[in-house]
């Protein structure tokens, strides 16, 4: 028995190198260089607000912890920057994994510490984007994760921090760096407070102070830092622009109606997959001449099967990259909000993990500009808080056997995830590519060591090869254009306002050059594939532009773009 123990976990732990490896070398994708070119923007010396306008500005600070040494090491050159990153989103990813181990066996002694590790584990193989750096989303998952460990440590009852206040220091400073990374996490501080007023352990006016004070302190010392180069004036004239990027701007009344849509889909396939659930149960309960007592645990359990029956049918035949839909994930609180009313409120720290993941999420839909059912990777932590209650709820009924049922459904979520995440990959030239279409790699640049698709790589390549004859070294560039990253293809100052890989151009490119005079292009670059540039009706105002304004003096093309020279 042991012996196949052994090689089950044998089996796990190859499976998340697996895992891990794939996910560093194979796939890359323009949202993912978006977030290196933020961070590598911030690392140059370019500054926030004045000379970058990045919707997601503020956490490339984080970005930039890591890529500042990385390029004093190598003297400036990017050559495997991406790779680098990625290790270090794995390390920061498996150390706060660890955390959050060490938090559910010290604070929630009903756990096993099997059960806290394939908790844990759940948590690691998780991403909700695909995406394996620090940058904004990771971030926000990260801090969120953290500001809710910190406050288990301080308000759990078998917690050997009970009570100790720099627990709440710890977690105010946390919410801070998740407002950094995502700026409408600020909706988490109002229910922080209420649930400080709610659970209190001492004062509850000294409680809320020490979650407070380190986020007013934080957002006084970046406010200072802004001021150091910018007026007032200066800053509140730019943040319309930092909060209006066109890529997130949308009709408030076509936003809600994408929104209902979105949620209208959800409740559908939430209600056809609870109706097959029911029929499982009815018929095994039948076949089996269960007990009436347990047939909502059999519902659930089918629930649970099915949702990741309909996952893997995402994954093989849709049209979603790994990290969505996740319906799994929003599966998984209702179940946990059912359990817990129905073990008669007993889990309380699974139902806050619940509360707060939902009110993070509120959060990152009013401020992202994708649809709700795309962002229900989000809710990995209040799908862990599911999980608990539905453990309690289980223990209540005296359903486990020597391997408890959580032990099961996270090894079913680890898997699950495991196979999305190795098998699809970002980059393709459709939206739903796997390793199947790997055939080429990136050879130079902050890309280099990154294998991918045949087209992905060749155009790469190819603009990496000619991008020093096109650009020469010390130009001003302006690139027009979703591939923003191309700007560290070279030794260059950057003439945009703004890196995203959902351009927009408008009279705010002329404001920024008001401000920045320094700032205007004396070559831009424009994509296109061999002559035919990338720009449409939608973004004909930066091409008129350019062709009755610019004044060009050298007009050449190369094979994935057009170049405009003074």
């Amino acid at each position: 028995m042991k012996s196949k123990s052994k090689l089950w976990w044998g089996l796990l732990i190859l499976a998340v190198v697996a895992y891990v490896i794939k996910n560093i070398f194979v796939g890359a994708d323009t949202d993912e260089s978006y977030a290196v070119a933020v961070g590598y923007r911030l690392a140059i010396g370019d500054r926030m607000m004045l000379e970058m306008w990045e919707p997601h500005q503020t956490s490339a600070i984080f970005t930039a912890l890591f890529i500042k040494p990385f390029l004093w090491i190598t003297g400036g050159a990017t050559h495997f920057l991406n790779i680098y990153l990625r290790v270090i989103y794995f390390a920061l990813q498996g150390a706060i994994a660890a955390f959050m181990h060490k938090t559910f066996c010290k604070c929630l002694p009903e756990l096993s510490k099997r059960d806290s590790l394939w908790l844990s584990l759940v948590f690691f193989v998780s991403s909700p984007k695909s995406i394996f750096i620090p940058e904004y989303t990771n971030l926000q998952i990260w801090f969120f994760a953290l500001l809710a460990l910190c406050l288990m440590w301080y308000y759990c009852e078998a917690s050997p921090m009970r009570g100790k206040m720099s627990m709440l220091v710890w977690a105010g400073l946390c919410l801070t760096c998740d407002v950094l990374a995502y700026p409408s996490m600020a909706i988490l501080l109002p229910v922080c407070l209420i649930f400080i007023f709610w659970k209190h352990v001492k004062n509850p006016i000294k409680e809320c102070l020490a979650l407070v004070v380190p986020c007013v302190a934080s957002a006084a010392v970046f406010l200072g830092y802004v001021l150091s180069y910018m007026t007032l004036e200066q800053v509140l004239h730019v943040i319309p622009f930092v909060l209006g990027d066109g890529s997130h701007k949308l009709d408030a009344s076509a936003k809600l109606l994408s929104w209902l849509a979105d949620f209208k889909t959800i409740g559908i396939v939430l209600a056809a997959i609870l109706a097959l659930a029911f029929l499982g149960a009815f018929l095994y309960s039948k076949s089996k001449r269960a007990s009436k007592e347990r047939f909502g645990s059999y519902v659930l359990i089918y629930f649970f099967v099915f949702q990741v029956a309909y996952q893997f049918y995402c994954w093989l035949f849709g049209e979603y990259n790994a990290a969505q839909p996740h319906l799994i994930y929003l599966a998984l609180m209702l179940v946990g909000f059912y359990t817990y009313f129905k073990a008669g409120k007993k889990e309380k720290v699974g139902c806050y993990l619940m509360v707060f993941s939902l009110a993070s999420y509120v959060g990152i839909i009013l401020m992202s500009n994708w649809g709700p059912i795309i962002l229900l990777s989000y809710l990995i932590i209040g799908a862990m808080g599911g999980l608990l209650c539905w453990n309690t709820w289980l223990r209540e009924l005296g359903i486990q056997g020597k391997t408890s049922l959580l032990q099961i459904l996270c090894g079913i979520l680890v898997v699950s995830n495991v196979f999305g995440f190795c098998w699809l990959i970002i980059g393709g030239e459709e939206g739903h590519s796997t390793l199947l279409d790997v055939q080429g790699i990136h050879k130079s640049g902050f890309r280099a060591g990154i294998f991918t698709t045949y087209m992905n790589a060749y155009r790469y390549n190819t603009n990496a090869e000619q991008w020093p004859d096109a650009v020469p070294d010390g130009s001003t560039v302006l690139y027009i254009g979703p591939s923003q990253f191309f700007y560290m293809l070279g030794d260059c100052t950057i003439a945009s306002p703004n890196t995203i890989s959902t351009p927009t151009y408008d009279e705010s490119l002329f404001e920024y050059w008001e401000m920045n005079p320094d700032r205007y292009p004396d070559v831009i670059v424009v994509e296109s594939w061999f002559g035919d540039i990338w720009v449409d009706d939608e973004h004909g105002f930066i091409m008129d532009w350019i062709e009755n304004e610019y004044e060009a003096a050298v007009v050449e093309d190369y094979s994935y773009v057009r170049v405009y020279k003074k």
